[in-house]
């Protein structure tokens, strides 16, 4: 038998054994995949059942308990025995039984659809041995599939689910005879087997009918491949179990030993350890040395002239059949290219690596379909999120429309570019960025992409910064009231802005080099070029100087110079600041003039801050005070009180000023010596640009011995209008005093026959008493008092003594008058009754009044008492009564058959006493009313007035009484002159 019918015979046994062993193999798979899905089947119709029986019988409990119809188990059970009935007649292979239990006890079973009740016959269908008894008595909670025997001893399958309704429960049982079962797959099986079988015997007569062709194509096959592997330019190599090298074809002999050298019998790993010894390598370090698997496993080598080189081997290991190592077959491909390449390609990618991780760019690579691949950590800083959020997202995300454009152009294999604000997808940070994106080109689009992205948000706002930095000094040099010069370190200009144009009256080109300082004024050009550019460092940065601009105007100027920082050259730069100081100069001329007025001023000036302390005060201020500026200043005014005002004074004054009204008033201090001294003082706040009050100024003059010139003045014009009255008061006087004289001589004449009649009356009574006789009685009786003289005596005595008594009582009131309007010596106000002092005046006056004019008075009673001087508010009231009696007399004459009138009312108003005098004399023109209160003048014809009555009583009201008095005159109509006063005072 040849060799070749011997392998076919064994392949035959092989082909036989292996389609036997399938065939078993598979049929016990499909047994139990047939068990395993018919358990499923049966579970899932029980199942069913046990929802169709539970849904019946609720179904009738719901009639009961809805519609009162009595709930019948047996029809609930009948309509499951129908169920039963034609899942049998479909499946007659299964037996379907269920056991109705009632308070857990059996009643019966209904096997495919009919029901058993005597359970007798049954004994061997619920025997306890059977485990479906437990299924059938519903003792099993759950659904459950089992194999088990029967009561017959057959091997079935039963699935079970209970149904519970209150008492009743039913076990659902539906079984299968797996006995039907193993027939059906044992006759299928026999003819899957039989079948098997006769294609494998006819595969094999075929084979053998065809073969010999075949292996005679393999034989050549098989010296084509000898040929091949000798000529191959791979390295072929056997290796026996002892690790020798049993055969090596022409390019490993070549490529591992010397040429013309064999490397058979050689220990492989010795040689490519570059050494030939006769050592043995074992299987186990062979094993080492390849690795596990067929390969390729590439690996560092030496040959025999200690040259390093890299092989990729591919190994296939025989085994002997106890195991062991047989041979190894080596296909080694030299790689020492690829490796170098790869040592070149990992040191580029390091330095790629670095410079991708380290770069201050962010950098991604996307592949052809725009969805990132890497990025460096830097892009995921920019963008505001995390690297691994950026790998996979891709262009279709990016919702920035020029973004999105310029990425698409990239992979179309355009290089775009992208400059804008944007705002990360994964982020959300919002940054300006500039992003190049250069297409990979290879083939054809779509192509990869690398995306270097910058991080503007910085230098953009650098940039606007700049920009607006510029444009801010541009504007703000331009604007500036502040001229601008930059020069260079000699001083030439560089720079002018719109103001130094406008100071020197110049254009920009007048201005270049160093004309400019060709305008400053010859005196002190010299002195700015040595501080400013002849000398380093600067001399003195801030300098006034003058120039002269080319209308001949001459301008103070003050100049600020400061070296400019990092030029970018070697000679610095300068920034001058030019402001004109002509008004400050104009100023501080005026200054130093109004300092001298007040330091030459005789009124005291004091400056206080808002606090009252006192900031400075002028050479008459200390004259008059006796504290010098050293000892007042910081001090306050409350130094000089005398204690002659009350708190309430201070309070107003302070209230007033602190409005920012101007408070004026007279002041009564003590000087540093204890002296006092009387001031008219005016005080005004002093505010600042913004309208603050920042001081108080007070103007004060010392009129203390003005005062005293001025009592005198009032006391000499009392006496003077006293003595201009004088005549008309001893008119006054004389009157009643002649008709008191005439009286009181008719009384003396009248008391002498009163007396004479009296001693008469006397002598009769001693008649009377003696009885003398009757004759002599009545001669002195008739001679005693006529009945007329008696009459007259009885009449006129008592109107005498009315009369008398009248008189004196005017001599008094016009005494009392006098008395109380030269009241001398008034230096304290007190309050007083107005109306009381109207009628003194109206009698004093009287002899001036009374032949021209008639006296009104309408004065309002119950006014309260007026704080004044009671002799100066007398003399000015008295002066007015006069001047309109002189009025009326000018107008009508003092024998005229009209009388004038003069009218004086009283009366409150608000916080206001007013007294009106009214007359209708002459009138005054418009020029004589504006000069009426100055002192000295008068219209009057010489010895009827000195001119000082109206200018005494506008100083009385106004100045000593702080009110007012006004003067209203219609020529040829009359006068009114209206006095008003403060209540508060």
């Amino acid at each position: 038998m040849t060799e070749r019918n011997k392998r076919f015979i064994f392949l035959a046994s092989v082909l036989v054994f292996i389609a036997i062993s399938a065939s078993a193999t598979t049929s016990f798979i499909f047994y139990r995949m047939i068990i395993t899905e018919q358990k499923r089947s049966l579970s899932e119709l029980v199942k069913s059942q046990a929802i169709l029986a539970s849904n019946a019988i609720q179904h009738y409990l719901y009639m009961e308990e809805k519609f009162g119809i009595p709930f019948k188990l047996n029809e609930a059970i009948g309509f499951i025995e129908t169920s039963q009935q034609q899942l049998k007649e479909n499946n007659n292979d299964r037996e379907y039984v269920i056991g109705v239990n009632i308070a857990g006890e059996l009643k019966y079973l209904i096997i495919n659809g009919k029901t058993i009740t005597d359970l007798v016959k049954l004994q061997d269908r619920v025997s306890e041995n059977l485990f479906t008894t437990r299924m059938y008595t519903g003792a099993i909670t759950d659904s459950i599939t089992q194999t088990g025997l029967n009561s017959e001893n057959k091997k079935i399958i039963a699935a079970y689910s209970p149904v519970r309704s209150g008492d009743i429960s039913l076990g659902m049982v539906i079984a299968l005879d797996l006995d039907y079962i193993k027939h059906s797959f044992i006759i299928a099986n026999v003819y899957v087997f039989a079948t098997c079988l006769s294609v494998t015997l006819l595969g094999l007569l075929i084979f053998r009918k065809f073969s010999n062709p075949i292996f005679d194509t393999i034989a050549k096959g098989e010296k084509d491949y000898r040929t091949l592997v000798e000529n191959a330019n791979s390295l072929i190599i056997k290796i026996d179990s002892n690790g020798l090298i049993s055969f090596a074809n022409r390019f490993a002999t070549n490529f591992l030993g010397s040429k013309g050298s064999s490397i058979v019998g050689l220990s492989f790993l010795d040689l490519l350890g570059g050494t030939i010894s006769d050592n043995l390598s074992s299987p186990q370090e062979l094993t080492i040395f390849f690795g596990e698997g067929s390969g390729p496993h590439e690996r560092i080598c030496k040959n025999m002239h200690g040259d390093n080189f890299w092989i990729a081997w591919r190994t296939n290991i025989s085994f002997l059949p106890n195991g062991e190592c047989k041979e190894i077959l080596c296909i080694g491909n030299d790689i020492t290219s690829k490796y170098k390449a790869l040592e070149q390609l990992k040191n580029s990618e390091a330095r790629y690596k670095s410079i991708f991780e380290n770069s201050p760019l962010g950098i991604a690579y996307s592949g052809k379909d725009g969805r990132i691949s890497d990025c460096n950590d830097n892009l995921a800083e920019i963008l505001g999120t995390t690297r691994e959020k950026l790998l996979g997202l891709g262009a279709d995300k990016v919702v920035n429309p020029k973004m999105h454009e310029a990425i698409i152009k990239a992979i179309s294999g355009e290089k775009s570019y992208f400059e804008d604000t944007y705002t990360s997808i994964t982020g959300g940070k919002t940054t300006f960025l500039r992003a190049i994106f250069n297409p990979v080109l290879r083939k054809e689009p779509p192509f990869e992409m690398i995306a270097t992205i910058e991080d503007f948000t910085l230098r953009k706002k650098m940039e606007r910064e700049l920009a607006e930095s510029e444009r801010r000094f541009k504007g703000i040099a331009k604007a500036s009231p502040v001229g601008i010069i930059i020069t260079d370190g000699a001083g030439k200009v560089q720079y002018v802005n719109r103001r130094t144009l406008k100071l020197f009256n110049a254009t920009r080109e007048e201005l270049l080099d160093s004309a400019w300082i060709s305008y400053m004024h010859p005196a002190d050009r010299i002195n700015v070029i040595q501080n400013w550019f002849s000398s380093t460092p600067i001399a003195c940065e801030r300098l006034e100087f003058r120039i002269m601009n080319s209308d001949s105007t001459v301008y103070w100027l003050l100049g600020q110079i400061v070296e400019m920082e990092d030029t970018g050259n070697d000679t610095p730069g300068f920034v001058i600041t030019i402001t004109d100081i002509s008004p400050l100069k104009d100023a501080e001329l005026e200054h130093k003039r109004l300092t001298a007025v007040l330091d030459q001023s005789a009124e005291a000036i004091l400056i206080t801050d808002t606090a009252g302390i006192i900031t400075y005060v002028n050479p008459a201020f200390e004259l008059i005070s006796g504290y010098s500026s050293a000892e007042i200043i910081g001090k306050k005014p409350n130094i000089l009180k005398s204690g002659e005002h009350e708190s309430s004074f201070y309070g107003e004054l302070w209230e007033t000023i602190c409005r920012g009204n101007i408070w004026k008033g007279r002041f009564i201090n003590l000087d540093k010596n204890g002296r006092r001294f009387t001031q008219d003082t005016t005080i005004a706040p002093v505010r600042n640009e913004e309208g603050t009050i920042v001081n108080f100024v007070s103007v004060a003059r010392d009129i203390t011995h003005q005062l005293i010139i001025e009592a005198q003045l009032r006391q000499a014009q009392k006496l003077e209008s006293i003595g201009e009255l004088a005549a008309g008061i001893a008119h006054e006087i004389n009157t009643p005093t002649q008709y008191v004289m005439t009286n009181v001589k008719f009384l003396d004449d009248s008391f002498s026959e009163l007396i004479t009649s009296l001693k008469r009356l006397n002598n009769i009574r001693n008649l009377v008493q003696s009885s003398s006789s009757m004759g002599r009685i009545a001669i002195e009786a008739e001679d005693l008092i006529t009945e007329d003289d008696l009459n007259y005596l009885t009449e006129e005595i008592p109107n005498a003594i009315k009369e008398s008594t009248e008189g004196l009582r005017r001599i008094a009131d016009i005494v009392k008058s006098v008395k109380q309007l030269a009241h001398p010596g008034e230096t304290q106000k007190g309050f007083h009754d107005l109306n009381e002092i109207i009628r003194d005046a109206v009698t004093v006056s009287t002899n001036e009044w009374k032949y021209v004019a008639d006296v009104e008075m309408i004065l309002e009673e119950g006014m309260k008492p007026q704080n004044c001087l009671k002799g100066e508010m007398g003399q000015v009231i008295l002066n007015l009564i006069v001047n309109s009696a002189h009025a009326i007399e000018q107008k009508s004459g003092r024998s005229g058959s009209t009388k004038g009138t003069i009218q004086i009312t009283s009366r409150t108003e608000n916080d206001s006493t007013i007294i009106a005098i009214t007359d209708t004399g002459c009138g005054m023109p418009r020029h004589v009313i504006e000069k009426a209160f100055d002192p000295f003048f008068t219209t009057k014809t010489i010895g009827k007035g000195t001119g000082q009555g109206l200018a005494i009583a506008y100083n009385v009201i106004a100045n000593v009484h702080q009110g007012s008095i006004v003067l209203e005159s219609e020529e040829g109509i009359g006068t009114t002159v209206t006095i008003r006063l403060p209540t508060t005072n």
